[in-house]
């Protein structure tokens, strides 16, 4: 559908939405400096989203201002 098309294209080349194994992949990038809140301490906060919504989330680690963020599921 066109939605899903014009979601792909990523509004202001800050977010992208494609299929991976039939489920949505998407992809953001956030500012460094808020990285450690949803990574949370010692990773709690991530893998009790992880868990929540059964899927995966990704943060690169880089020393960039930005980072990208991959959520599949």
């Amino acid at each position: 559908s066109n939605r899903i098309n014009d979601d792909n294209q990523g509004h202001d080349g800050r977010r992208n939405r494609t299929m991976r194994d039939g489920k949505p992949n998407f992809r953001l990038l956030i500012p460094s400096r808020h990285a450690g809140a949803i990574i949370g301490k010692g990773g709690k906060t991530i893998q009790d989203l992880r868990t929540k919504h059964q899927c995966q989330i990704q943060i690169a680690d880089c020393e960039v201002p930005e980072r990208v963020l991959i959520i599949n599921g």
